[in-house]
C-alpha cells in the first residue's frame, strides 16, 4: 500500500501547475537567469574516454565506479497501454538523490557539423 501512496503523492504533485512556494514563472526566470550566467562548452568524446565511468560486466549498463550519481540502464517495455505495446529504450535511473532533468537537444549547424544546445529544464 506504501508504494500505491507514493504514486499517488508523485502524480498528484505532478499535477499541480503551481508549487506552494514559487510559481512556474517565478522559475522560469530563476532558470533563466542562471543560464545567462553560465558558460558551457560541450564536446562529444566516446565513452571509452569517459573519467570512472564504464559500462558494468554484469548488467552492460553505464555506471560511475563509486555507485553514485545515476547509471544508464536499457528497459524492455511491454504494455497494452498504447498503440506501440512493445519498445527498448534506455533510461536515466537515479536511485540514491532526489530527480533532476537535464534536457539538450542537437541542432543541426551545417557544415560545421552538429552542435549541443542547452535547452530549458524544469525542476
Amino acid at each position: 500500500m506504501q508504494t500505491l501512496d507514493k504514486s499517488f503523492m508523485f502524480i498528484k504533485s505532478a499535477l499541480h501547475l503551481e508549487g506552494s512556494f514559487h510559481s512556474i514563472e517565478e522559475v522560469k526566470k530563476w532558470v533563466t537567469s542562471q543560464n545567462k550566467k553560465i558558460n558551457v562548452n560541450v564536446s562529444r568524446i566516446k565513452f571509452e574516454e569517459l573519467d570512472q565511468w564504464s559500462f558494468s560486466k554484469e548488467t552492460h549498463n553505464l555506471k560511475h565506479h563509486s555507485g553514485k550519481f545515476f547509471s544508464i540502464d536499457g528497459i524492455d517495455v511491454k504494455t497494452n497501454w498504447r498503440s506501440v505495446s512493445h519498445w527498448q529504450q534506455p533510461i536515466i535511473n537515479q536511485p540514491h538523490t532526489p530527480p533532476i532533468c537535464i534536457s539538450a537537444r542537437s541542432s543541426s549547424a551545417g557544415r560545421r557539423g552538429r552542435r549541443m544546445r542547452r535547452s530549458g529544464a524544469v525542476l
